[in-house]
């Protein structure tokens, strides 16, 4: 009779509605970034406890482990769903590999004062590798949300023994997107549009024999993650 595969399974969840998502228009107007100081709203919290009550409802949230960014707002959120799924949230490990796309000189500024004309020819161009001064380019953000999984989670995995290692990761929007670009093979045009909304989050699974495979939920392309407030 052959063995069964042992399976790393993860829970990768983006952050709930914070201050800098609604303040001064949203991230829609302003280029946020690694702005930090930005607490979770009373939506937000919302959001984080309905995303973890739907964790437990689908079973997924016996978690062997938890990470987060550092950010206030990912930290946050990791704590309420530490708090809602009956986890020390004492447990969290805070990795700045999950942190959001550093935006340089542009942190903070208005997005229409930044993408002029002539820098959205220069993204169009080259969108793997665009970025502001002192920033990050979108190249070295889905390197090290990968490095993250490869040189983070899978040693720990590894040495866990169990047969079923569940992991739940928080992380920023943008960061995901890349994550996920790669994944379905997005057009690095195109990561942009992929749509994870504030508390919104997906599964995917790996075995010993096989790569990281989307499980939940079952979405077409383009993927679109809705949270559930």
């Amino acid at each position: 009779m052959s063995k069964a595969l042992r399976v790393l399974r993860v829970v990768v969840m983006r952050h709930a509605q914070s201050d800098s998502n609604v303040r001064h228009g949203g991230t829609r107007l302003v280029l946020t970034g690694r702005c930090d100081g930005s607490p979770l709203t009373g939506r937000g919290r919302a959001q984080a406890r309905a995303a973890a009550a739907k964790l437990v409802a689908e079973g997924l949230a016996d978690f062997d482990a938890v990470w987060s960014s550092p950010a206030v707002r990912t930290k946050d959120t990791a704590k309420l769903v530490c708090q809602e799924v009956g986890m020390n949230s004492e447990k969290i490990v805070y990795c700045d590999l999950l942190h959001e796309l550093d935006q340089g000189e542009w942190a903070g500024k208005r997005r229409h004062e930044c993408y002029t004309p002539e820098v959205l020819e220069q993204y169009r161009r080259n969108p793997m590798d665009f970025k502001p001064k002192d920033g990050e380019s979108q190249r070295e953000v889905e390197a090290r949300m990968n490095l993250f999984f490869e040189a983070m989670l899978l040693p720990q995995w590894k040495a866990s023994k169990k047969d079923l290692f569940n992991v739940c990761v928080l992380s920023h929007g943008f960061a995901i997107k890349c994550f996920l670009r790669e994944l379905l093979h997005v057009d690095p045009a195109d990561t942009w549009k992929i749509k994870v909304e504030n508390a919104s989050f997906f599964v995917v699974c790996r075995t010993e024999v096989s790569g990281w495979q989307i499980i939940f939920p079952q979405i077409p392309r383009p993927i679109s993650l809705k949270s559930k407030l």
